[in-house]
């Protein structure tokens, strides 16, 4: 069956990806800043001989390899801000990728990490703005969808509520229907049986069924 397409998702660059990204970047230039700081004004060691002294170097570079990890923080600093660096931008690949489309009858797309979802109308339970990755929060009886990453999410959730009202409102009549076609299924089979077994004529199986499904 032909499902008609009500809205599709727009993306928009990850807000969150680039926040992370630069304060990963903001900490690398920190971490610069402090070791050529502690360069400039002179290395403290402790050696066994002389309790205290300052040590200068000819070469920051050297200072830089030697006292990476020694005394000072601008090593673990540099790694910090490289490993925050690293997650912004497997946000930014992962999020700003994702693919929504809402129809008459579903919702399906690609959400974080490329993953194929499809979400009928009648299983869905509540949709809300996700805003800390600017996207739409889908909750079904499957669990909780997340797609990330678009700039219409105020209209995808505009076109979404009300279909999810109208489906909530229609499940207990579909409910009802289910139930009735359950028990004429049950009553022709037993109506069959009695017919195999002798017990009623072909005559009188036609008219019960026709009482039965109402004809």
């Amino acid at each position: 069956m032909n499902q008609n397409i009500l809205i599709k998702g727009e993306p928009q660059k990850s807000k969150s990806a680039l926040v992370v990204t630069i304060i990963g970047v903001l900490i690398i230039l920190a971490s610069f800043y402090v070791a050529i700081y502690v360069y400039l004004k002179g290395y403290p060691r402790y050696v066994w001989d002389i309790p205290y002294r300052r040590i200068y170097y000819h070469s920051f570079v050297n200072f830089y390899i030697e006292s990476f990890f020694v005394y000072n923080c601008y090593g673990w600093m540099l790694i910090i801000g490289a490993l925050i660096v690293i997650v912004g931008i497997i946000m930014k690949l992962c999020t700003e990728k994702c693919e929504l489309t809402v129809t008459d009858e579903a919702v399906f797309g690609k959400r974080i990490f490329r993953k194929k979802v499809y979400i009928p109308l009648n299983e869905i339970t509540s949709i809300k703005k996700c805003w800390y990755l600017s996207g739409v929060l889908i909750s079904s009886i499957t669990g909780v969808s997340i797609f990330p990453c678009f700039k219409n999410r105020n209209d995808i959730i505009k076109v979404l509520t009300p279909l999810l009202t109208q489906t909530q409102q229609n499940s207990p009549q579909t409910i009802t229907t289910i139930n009735k076609n359950s028990d004429e299924s049950k009553r022709l089979k037993d109506l069959k049986v009695l017919l195999d077994d002798g017990v009623i004529t072909q005559e009188e199986f036609e008219l019960k069924k026709k009482q039965i499904l109402n004809l």
